[in-house]
């Protein structure tokens, strides 16, 4: 019987075994929940990122044609020629007129110029990056007199126009 109280001791009591294997133990166990929070974290930070570096799918709104001249450059308006520049160069050319586009543009018109007709003065520059030329909401012609092309599409360039 004394070998078996002896062989009692060894494990009830502290021993540096069984410190050793408690600590052991905690640290598999840290090394357990460290992964865990670490695919929690990256289940929720990874789309969350995504949805905020993502660029925007769709087309910004951010140029509106308020003339009906072309062109008109003064600092109060912004012709579809104007417009397009803007577009096509992400800056503005035209001299406060109309915004820097980003390279995935839409092009609206201002109710004021609504049942308008723009007369060109040339062809319209071409159109190099994607853009939207929208005109649902006011009814607008564009008219070459005969005499002009009226839209160029550049290759790999993309233009949807929505009447």
């Amino acid at each position: 019987m004394t070998q078996k109280s002896s062989c009692r001791q060894r494990w009830i009591g502290p021993t540096p075994y069984r410190e050793r294997a408690i600590a052991w133990s905690k640290r598999a166990s840290r090394a357990m929940v460290r992964p865990g929070l670490l695919v929690a974290l990256l289940v929720v930070m990874v789309p969350l990122c995504v949805m905020l570096l993502k660029p925007s799918s769709k087309a910004s709104v951010g140029i509106i044609v308020n003339t009906l001249s072309d062109p008109f450059q003064d600092a109060s308006h912004c012709s579809l020629r104007g417009a397009i520049i803007s577009a096509n160069t992400g800056t503005d050319t035209t001299g406060g007129n109309c915004p820097a586009g980003t390279g995935n543009d839409t092009i609206n018109f201002d109710p004021s110029i609504a049942n308008g007709t723009i007369t060109l003065g040339s062809t319209l520059p071409a159109i190099v990056n994607t853009l939207t030329i929208d005109g649902t909401t006011e009814n607008i012609t564009v008219s070459g007199a005969t005499a002009y092309q009226v839209l160029v599409v550049n290759p790999g360039a993309t233009l949807d126009l929505n009447d």
